[in-house]
């Protein structure tokens, strides 16, 4: 196979002496020209073909947009009114306060017999 890439590789004593410039804290002098910037990429522009409508998309061009769908009917959201309450799953929560006592109660009783391996004791 033939390579079509033009990369120069230096000989083996080429390399050889320019490592040791650089093994000497030298810099080297690089021979490089700027290729520059290459040319925009030409834009094709397609030509808009005859855009004539055929004998079948005319003839399917008599749809009726006002036909009614027998047995579809059309559920349309219901309002609330200002001041009424949501249902469900809606509704903002609330709790009260002895609600959060009680739940901090049962959970210290739990993490209790976590810890001893007894039964819980009974509230009163």
């Amino acid at each position: 196979m033939k390579e079509t890439s033009s990369s120069y590789v230096p000989s083996a004593e080429k390399i050889i002496e320019l490592y040791e410039i650089l093994d000497k804290g030298d810099k080297l002098d690089l021979e490089w020209k700027n290729p520059g910037r290459r040319p925009p990429t030409p834009v094709v522009v397609d030509k808009p073909e005859d855009t004539q409508p055929t004998l079948e998309e005319a003839e399917n061009k008599d749809f009726d947009f006002e036909e009614d769908v027998e047995g579809e009917s059309v559920v349309t959201p219901q309002r609330r009114l200002p001041g009424s309450e949501l249902k469900g799953s809606a509704r903002k929560l609330k709790t009260s306060f002895t609600s959060v006592l009680s739940n901090m109660k049962r959970h210290r009783q739990i993490e209790e017999m976590d810890q001893t391996g007894s039964e819980p004791k009974p509230s009163s």
